[in-house]
């Protein structure tokens, strides 16, 4: 099998695995578990996970500050 890394944005159908990361993480004391479907469904965010043999295991988010200015990104 395959150790390929797959970038994609992230779906709806992602919360779970993505939760469950952040989870181990934070101690379940990260934002994310609230923001993720409003960090996916705005235009100021741009949510990604990567896949190793289907597997979600890592996310992220780039908030981007300027709408006239699409250089203006900071990686979060």
């Amino acid at each position: 099998m395959s150790n390929d890394i797959v970038i994609r944005r992230a779906t709806a159908d992602d919360y779970e695995n993505v939760i469950n990361i952040v989870d181990d993480l934070w101690d379940g004391a990260d934002y994310l578990p609230t923001l993720y479907h409003v960090f996916r469904q705005t235009k100021q965010h741009v949510f990604y996970v990567a896949e190793v043999q289907g597997r979600v295991v890592i996310n992220a988010e780039h908030n981007i500050l300027s709408l006239h200015r699409p250089t203006d990104r900071v990686l979060m």
